[in-house]
C-alpha cells in the first residue's frame, strides 16, 4: 500500500488544543509530521525529518520561529528553509525539509494534502461552529482504512442491527431517501426536507440530530490501516458551566458505547480500502457509498 490511498485535499489532524507552544510529533498519512505553534498563534507542519541526518525535528526545540534540530542545530522555518546551519553559521537555501499549508479553523488543525492547496472553505462547518457553541469530544483509533470508517457512518441500515441497544432502536427506515453527490460533499436525505447527514470531503462527516444538536466526525488518517476519530457533540441546550459538566461527561460515555458497537464490525471489513471492495453488491440504501466510492476514485485520479 502507498500513500495514494489518500485522495488530495483538506484533512482535520487533530483539535486546536493539543498543540501547545513547544514541537508535537504527529503520524498522519502514514508520514511522521511536526507541527508548532508560533508567538503569533500561526502554525507550522513539517515532515518530522532533518534533511541533513534524518533526526527527528520534534525532539528538537523552537527558536524565534524556527524549529531547531537536537543532532546538530540545523534551523528550519515554518516553509522548511534551514535558516542556520551552525558548521557554516549561516542559511543554507538548497537544504530544505518538506511543508504542508496549513489552516486552523472550527477549533481543528488542518492540512493539504497533495501538491497545490485548494482554496479552504465549509459554510456548513462555520454555520454549526457560529450557531453551537458548545461541544464535548471523544477520541477513538479504529483498526481500518479510512474508506471503511467514513463509509460507517454514511450507512443508515445498520442502526437497526449494530445499534439496536442505543440509537438504533427506534429507527425507522426511510421510504423516500435522497443522495446528492458532488465532489466537495455527500448530503443525504430521508423523509424531510432538512439533510439527514452530510460528508465533506476529505474527512468531515455532519448528522443533523435537530435544530438545537448536531454532531461532527473527524475521520483522520494515521497510515493505511489506522484512522483517528474525533466525534464531536455540538448543542444550544444544557450549556450553562454547570450543567455542562454534568451532561459532557454523560454525552461522551453514550457516544463512546456507539461507537465501540460500530468499530468491531467495521474492522471485520479488512484492511484495505473500501474502493476495492469489487465482489460488494450494495443495495437500494448504499447509494451513498456507492457515490462516496466512485467519488474517491475519481480524485485518486
Amino acid at each position: 500500500m502507498t500513500e495514494s490511498t489518500f485522495i488530495p485535499g483538506w484533512y482535520a489532524l487533530l483539535p486546536s488544543h493539543a498543540l501547545k507552544n513547544k514541537p508535537l510529533a504527529l503520524k498522519r498519512f502514514g508520514v511522521d509530521l511536526v507541527l508548532w505553534r508560533h508567538k503569533n498563534q500561526e502554525i507550522s507542519v513539517l515532515l518530522d525529518r532533518c534533511p541533513h541526518r534524518g533526526a527527528k525535528l520534534s525532539l528538537g526545540k523552537l527558536c524565534d520561529h524556527k524549529i531547531q534540530c537536537p543532532f546538530h542545530g540545523f534551523q528550519f522555518d515554518g516553509q522548511g528553509q534551514c535558516a542556520l546551519a551552525p558548521e557554516f553559521n549561516k542559511a543554507l537555501p538548497g537544504l530544505k525539509v518538506r511543508s504542508f499549508a496549513v489552516k486552523e479553523a472550527f477549533d481543528m488543525i488542518w492540512i493539504y494534502w497533495g501538491d497545490a492547496a485548494t482554496h479552504f472553505e465549509y459554510p456548513e462547518l462555520a454555520e454549526i461552529h457560529t450557531h453551537f457553541k458548545t461541544y464535548s469530544t471523544v477520541q477513538k483509533i479504529w483498526h481500518s482504512h479510512i474508506t471503511y470508517c467514513i463509509e460507517n457512518q454514511l450507512d443508515y441500515t445498520h442502526l437497526r442491527f449494530v445499534h439496536k441497544t442505543t440509537i438504533g432502536r427506534n429507527f425507522k427506515m426511510p421510504e423516500h431517501p435522497r443522495v446528492i453527490a458532488t465532489q466537495q460533499k455527500i448530503t443525504t436525505y430521508f423523509d424531510q426536507q432538512e439533510p439527514a447527514m452530510t460528508f465533506l470531503f476529505n474527512n468531515t462527516w455532519i448528522l443533523n440530530i435537530g435544530a438545537q444538536m448536531k454532531l461532527v466526525l473527524y475521520f483522520c488518517p494515521i497510515d493505511e490501516t489506522h484512522t483517528q476519530l474525533y466525534l464531536q457533540s455540538y448543542r444550544q441546550f444544557l450549556s450553562l458551566p454547570i450543567i455542562k459538566s454534568i451532561i459532557d461527561p454523560l454525552m461522551n460515555l453514550s457516544n463512546r458505547i456507539i461507537l465501540k458497537q460500530d468499530q468491531a464490525v467495521v474492522a471485520s471489513q479488512g484492511l484495505l480500502p473500501s474502493y476495492l471492495a469489487e465482489a460488494d453488491t450494495l443495495m437500494r440504501h448504499d447509494q451513498a457509498i456507492r457515490e462516496f466510492r466512485k467519488t474517491w476514485r475519481d480524485l485518486l485520479g
